[in-house]
């Protein structure tokens, strides 16, 4: 994962489940527009492929 991948991934959970304002925020950006532009995804089919891979890196924790 490159560091510009992880702050796109970073962007679009914030931006989905806080808010978009707090995702520019957090990566330093003066516009809430370039948060949009750049970092925040579109919601799309998620190959499954990669979704059990990125599950795979944080494994659920039993609690």
């Amino acid at each position: 994962m490159t560091p510009h991948a992880f702050r796109r991934t970073v962007a679009t959970a914030l931006s989905r489940d806080v808010s978009t304002e707090l995702a520019a925020e957090m990566l330093g950006h003066s516009s809430v527009e370039i948060t949009k532009a750049h970092y925040i995804e579109v919601d799309g089919i998620v190959d499954p492929a990669t979704a059990d891979l990125l599950d795979s890196l944080a494994p659920p924790v039993d609690g």
